[in-house]
C-alpha cells in the first residue's frame, strides 16, 4: 500500500507512523461497545456509570489535544509520542487491576490523555503533508480494518480473560508503538506558504471555525451512539454474538465508506456527499428513536458505520481548503474529543433521570441536523461564486 502515498515530498515512514498514531491514538474509542459490555458484566458497573466512563476519557482526549495544538511547533514531536504511549501504556495497565470506579475514572482521564497525545499529534503531522486527501483517507481505512480487528477479538479476549485481559489488550497496542518513534521527525514542519499556494479558496475567517463547530456536534451524536451500541442491541432483543458480528460486518460497511468517500471527493466535490451524508443520519437516528427492534437497529448501525468515516474524510477535507495554514484541521481532534465527551455524559445523566435509549436516539439525530445546518452555512460562505476549488492536488466540482 506504500505506493498509494506520492512521496516527492513527503516522508513515507513518518505518513505510515502518523496513520498508526492516528489508529492506536483511538483505540480505546474504537473498541468502546466492547468496553461497555465488559465493564458492565466484569467490574458491575451500570450504564450511566459506562456513559461517565467513556466522557471522562473523551475529556483526557479534549486536554491532550489542546496540549497537542499548541506545542506541535514547539516541541520535540518525538518526546511528545513517547510521552503519550507511557501514560498510555501505564493507565490502560493499572485499569486492568482495579474494579473501583472512582479508580477508573482517574485512569479513563489518563488513558484519554495518553491515546489523545498520540491521535492528535498524528493528525497534525498528516495536516501538514502534501496530499492531506489521500492520506486522510488511508487513516480512516486503517481505523476501520482496526476496529474490525478489535471488535473480532475484545469480545474473545475477554470471555478468556475478563474485563482486565480487555484492558492489557489496549496496553499492548500501544507498546507495540514504541519502536516507531524514531520514525518521525523531531520538528514541525508545517509550511503555510505552501499550503496557501495550494489553496484557491478565498480567505473567510468564521468559515473554519463554523465547519469546527459542525465536526463538534456531529461528534456529540458519534460519542453518544457509540458508546451505547451495544446496550441498545441488547434493547433489540439481540444475544452478544448477534451483537459482536454485526458490529465486525459494520466495520466492513465503514471501509466500503472510506472508498467511495475518496471516490465521489475527486468527481463530485465536497458539498453534496457530505450535506447528504449529515442529513442521511440525521434521518437514520430519527428513525432509531421511534422504535428499537431487530430489523431497525442492524439497519441503523450499518447505516452509521458507511457514514461515519464518510462524513469524516469530507468534513476533513473542507477544512483542509477553507483552513489555509492547516491549524484548523489540526484542532479537529480537539473538536471531536470535546463532542465525544459530552455526548456520552449528556446521555448517560439524561438516562440516570428517567430517559430512554429511544430519546437518546431523538437527540443524536438533532445534533447530527444542527451539524448538517452548519456546513450550509459553511459552504456558503467560503464558496460562494466558486465552481471548482482544488484539494490534494485535484480539482473537485463543489
Amino acid at each position: 500500500m506504500q505506493s498509494t502515498i506520492d512521496a516527492t515530498t513527503d516522508n513515507p515512514k513518518e505518513i505510515w507512523t502518523a496513520i498508526l498514531m492516528g489508529v492506536v491514538g483511538l483505540s480505546a474509542f474504537l473498541g468502546m461497545p466492547v468496553i461497555v459490555g465488559a465493564l458492565v458484566e466484569g467490574y458491575g458497573l451500570s450504564e450511566g456509570q459506562v456513559g461517565y466512563h467513556s466522557a471522562t476519557g473523551m475529556a483526557g482526549g479534549i486536554v491532550a489535544a489542546i496540549l497537542v495544538s499548541v506545542l506541535i511547533n514547539r516541541a520535540n514531536r518525538r518526546t511528545l509520542l513517547l510521552a503519550g504511549l507511557i501514560i498510555g501504556i501505564v493507565s490502560n495497565a493499572l485499569s486492568a487491576l482495579t474494579s473501583d470506579f472512582n479508580q477508573l475514572l482517574a485512569l479513563a482521564f489518563a488513558s484519554g490523555i495518553g491515546g489523545g497525545m498520540i491521535y492528535s499529534l498524528g493528525i497534525a503531522l498528516l495536516a501538514g503533508t502534501e496530499h492531506t486527501g489521500k492520506n486522510f483517507s488511508i487513516l480512516l481505512f486503517s481505523q476501520g480494518v482496526f476496529g474490525g480487528i478489535e471488535l473480532f477479538f475484545l469480545p474473545q479476549i475477554a470471555e478468556v480473560f475478563s474485563t482486565a485481559g480487555v484492558f492489557m489488550a489496549l496496553a499492548m497496542a500501544f507498546v507495540l508503538m514504541l519502536p516507531l518513534v524514531g520514525f518521525i521527525g523531531k520538528h514541525s514542519q508545517l509550511i503555510e506558504e505552501a499550503l496557501e499556494q495550494d489553496n484557491p479558496l478565498p480567505s473567510n475567517k468564521l468559515a473554519p471555525w463554523l465547519a469546527l463547530l459542525s465536526v463538534f456536534f456531529f461528534y456529540i451524536a458519534v460519542g453518544s451512539f457509540w458508546t451505547y451500541v451495544e446496550r441498545l442491541g441488547v434493547s433489540a432483543k439481540l444475544n452478544s454474538d448477534t451483537i459482536t458480528s454485526a458490529l465486525t460486518i459494520g466495520n466492513l460497511l465503514a471501509l466500503i465508506g472510506c472508498m467511495a468517500a475518496y471516490w465521489l471527493s475527486e468527481r463530485v466535490g465536497q458539498a453534496k456527499p457530505l450535506l447528504v451524508g449529515l442529513a442521511c443520519l440525521a434521518i437514520t437516528f430519527a428513525v432509531l428513536g421511534q422504535n428499537i427492534n431487530e430489523a431497525i437497529y442492524l439497519i441503523s448501525m450499518f447505516t452509521f458505520f458507511l457514514l461515519w468515516n464518510f462524513i469524516d474524510i469530507f468534513q476533513l477535507g473542507t477544512l483542509s481548503q477553507i483552513g489555509h495554514s492547516g491549524r484548523h484541521v489540526a484542532l479537529v481532534p480537539a473538536f471531536q474529543s470535546i463532542g465525544t465527551a459530552i455526548g456520552p455524559a449528556l446521555s448517560g445523566a439524561l438516562l440516570a433521570n428517567g430517559w430512554s435509549l429511544s430519546g437518546i436516539m431523538m437527540l443524536d439525530s438533532i445534533t447530527t441536523l444542527i451539524a448538517f445546518i452548519l456546513f450550509i452555512l459553511v459552504f456558503i460562505m467560503a464558496f460562494r461564486g466558486k465552481k471548482d476549488v482544488g484539494a490534494s492536488h485535484n480539482p473537485i466540482v463543489i
